[in-house]
C-alpha cells in the first residue's frame, strides 16, 4: 500500500483546444498517459513468478526485448522513470474547477507526484504550477 502525495495543480495554455485536451484526458483516468504515454508491451506482470517456472522464463525474455525497444522492461519502470508515481492518477470531478485560460485539479498519487507528466506539458507550451504535500 503506497503512502498517497497529495496534488494541486494549475494548467494554463493560450490555446482553449490544448486545455480542452486536457480536460479530456482527466475525464477519462488518463492524465498521465496523455502527457505521457506508456507503450502498450510494457503491460506486463512487474515481479517474480519463481526462478524454475516457465511463467518466468517467458517474463524474462519479454523484459529483455522491452529493454531493448523501450529502455524499460515493465509499466512500473516505465512509470516511475517517466511520470514520477507508479499509477495513473484519478481525479474526481469535483476536484476540477475550469476557470479562464486555466484548469485547476488536486488529486493524490502514489509516492510521489507526477513530476514527468508536468515537465512533458511544460515542454507542449502548457504552463503548469504545482504544489505537492
Amino acid at each position: 500500500m503506497p503512502n498517497w502525495c497529495k496534488n494541486a495543480v494549475t494548467i494554463k495554455h493560450e490555446d482553449p483546444s490544448a486545455l480542452q485536451d486536457v480536460l479530456k484526458a482527466i475525464n477519462e483516468n488518463k492524465f498521465c498517459s496523455f502527457a505521457v504515454p506508456q507503450p502498450e508491451e510494457l503491460n506486463i506482470t512487474a515481479g517474480f513468478f519463481g526462478k524454475d517456472l516457465p511463467e518466468h522464463a517467458e517474463l524474462e525474455k519479454k523484459e529483455r526485448i522491452n529493454i531493448q525497444k523501450h529502455g524499460y522492461k515493465n509499466w512500473y519502470q516505465f512509470r516511475i522513470a517517466r511520470w514520477g508515481t507508479k499509477w495513473e492518477v484519478e481525479i474526481a470531478p469535483k476536484n476540477v474547477r475550469i476557470g479562464e485560460g486555466e484548469i485547476h485539479v488536486s488529486f493524490e498519487s502514489a509516492w510521489s507526484p507526477p513530476v514527468g507528466v508536468y515537465k512533458e506539458l511544460v515542454g507542449r507550451g502548457y504552463d503548469v504550477k504545482a504544489y505537492y504535500y
